[in-house]
């Protein structure tokens, strides 16, 4: 099946990792485990087909949301930290 030139496309992923969290890691020297809080992440994705035989240019941005992630040991909060959002822009090419 040939592509057509102009054709574009879009998909929006949500990922949610955990209901309640995760085992992260086993306590050591008698400390409890280390749990990851659960998260939820939002991707998206546009596509756009060239007028060139082949040519795509691609806009894709991950964690749109920036939420945070949180990592408890016992009671106490061990690790909190926001990972980032992240965008980039593509060119791609397939002679099929």
């Amino acid at each position: 099946m040939e592509e057509r030139p102009g054709r574009a496309g879009a998909a929006l992923h949500v990922r949610q990792a955990g209901e309640v969290g995760r085992d992260h890691d086993a306590g050591a020297y008698g400390l409890p485990d280390i749990y990851e809080a659960a998260y939820t992440s939002v991707d998206a994705v546009v596509s756009q087909q060239l007028f060139l035989p082949g040519f795509e240019l691609k806009l894709a941005a991950t964690n749109l949301f920036d939420g945070s992630r949180e990592f408890t040991q016992g009671d106490s909060i061990q690790r909190l930290y926001q990972p980032g959002r992240t965008v980039s822009l593509s060119l791609g090419y397939s002679p099929f």
